[in-house]
């Protein structure tokens, strides 16, 4: 009873998985896409940024349209809680002291083994916190910049403190504005999703509620970006990639700044991504121009 609006969501959805340790984030999207696949559901899909094998949570993944904001996960501020192993005894005050030290742009050279060039990369480091601490095991707090290591970061505060240090386990907790999302398992996925098209309404109703809760609108995914939206009729044009003038448009937020990025919506859901190139102060006088240079789609529209 639910198969066509499920196939409908999925199509342009955000799901926020839990990512097991054993699997790498590329296996996890196959997953999500062969659980579909599975119950007759064909969709694209994608992942916001590899973690490594070893590594646990927070795997934002693209269904469908939702592939198109994948990018900005991909720039987003990152959160990890991660187990420094120390090699030898240090005391708590010295370990707050070396923080202090990696703490704002630290300068970062790549692991052998990672997938980027090894070059030295200059990386903003937000916080670090000590959650819970031990002489030689540490449970840290990360809040740092796209593409840190903090597999190298802890190495480098080992070194730096004379004793040698290695990450145990790493988890990580937000993405973005994704801030200690709920999330999901890919085998709580499959089961929702196959109980969700059950024939018997008693089943399918309760199940789909709960995978519903699941599904993100993609826009979420854009945190605050100031809207500009547009009049009805005006929507397919900007789902065509045209560019947006100002006889179309119904409303600017105040807080969008000319030369910056907006979402173009139309009834609540976000189109398409632009530049706005006029003021969001007094456009209502104007009677023609270029209000929003189209940039990327996004939907599909109302």
């Amino acid at each position: 009873m639910f198969r066509k609006l499920l196939t409908q969501q999925l199509g342009n959805s955000l799901l926020l998985v839990d990512k097991e340790a054993g699997r790498t984030s590329s296996d996890q999207v196959q997953d999500i896409v062969h659980a579909c696949r599975r119950q007759g559901i064909e969709v694209k899909a994608g992942h916001s940024g590899t973690l490594d094998t070893k590594v646990t949570g927070l795997l934002v993944i693209g269904l469908g349209l939702g592939t198109k904001v994948l990018e900005f996960m991909l720039e987003s501020e990152k959160v990890y809680i991660g187990e420094l192993i120390l090699h030898h005894d240090v005391s708590q005050n010295q370990l707050e002291q070396a923080l202090q030290k990696f703490t704002g742009t630290i300068t970062q050279l790549p692991p052998q083994k990672s997938s980027v060039k090894r070059v030295y990369r200059d990386r903003n480091i937000y916080e670090l916190k000590i959650l819970e601490f031990s002489s030689r095991r540490v449970i840290m707090y990360c809040s740092v910049e796209k593409g840190t290591y903090i597999r190298k970061l802890f190495h480098d505060l080992g070194e730096s403190l004379g004793v040698g240090a290695h990450m145990g386990d790493l988890q990580r907790i937000s993405v973005g504005p994704f801030k200690n999302p709920t999330m999901i398992s890919v085998i709580r996925f499959s089961e929702l999703l196959k109980n969700s098209l059950s024939y018997n309404p008693w089943v399918a109703i309760p199940n789909y509620i709960k995978l519903k809760k699941y599904l993100i609108p993609p826009q979420r995914a854009l945190g605050n970006i100031p809207q500009v939206q547009v009049q009805s009729g005006v929507d397919k044009n900007m789902l065509l990639g045209n560019d947006l003038f100002i006889p179309g448009v119904q409303s600017i937020d105040k807080y969008a700044k000319v030369g910056e990025r907006v979402l173009i919506c139309f009834r609540g859901q976000g189109l398409a991504l632009g530049k706005l190139v006029i003021n969001p102060y007094g456009w209502k006088d104007l009677k023609k121009g270029m209000a929003v240079k189209n940039i990327k789609v996004l939907g599909k529209g109302g």
